[in-house]
């Protein structure tokens, strides 16, 4: 991979990120009455392709 490549590959990481971060936070708010324990069980995930590289992301609120 160029320096190029690596710069786009981290900038489309850090959107893709904050995206599924503010997804994950409307499906909280449209769920304001569901038990912290329900909240914890959603994850979303999603991949990223650059070049010949694929990376799977997910993003939860618990661990």
């Amino acid at each position: 991979m160029t320096t190029k490549n690596i710069e786009h590959s981290k900038d489309a990481a850090i959107r893709t990120v904050d995206i599924s971060t503010k997804l994950l936070g409307f499906v909280i708010r449209r769920h304001i009455f569901a038990s912290f324990a329900n909240l914890c069980r959603i994850k979303h995930f999603y991949v990223q392709c650059i070049c010949t590289t694929i990376t799977l992301f997910h993003n939860c609120l618990g661990s």
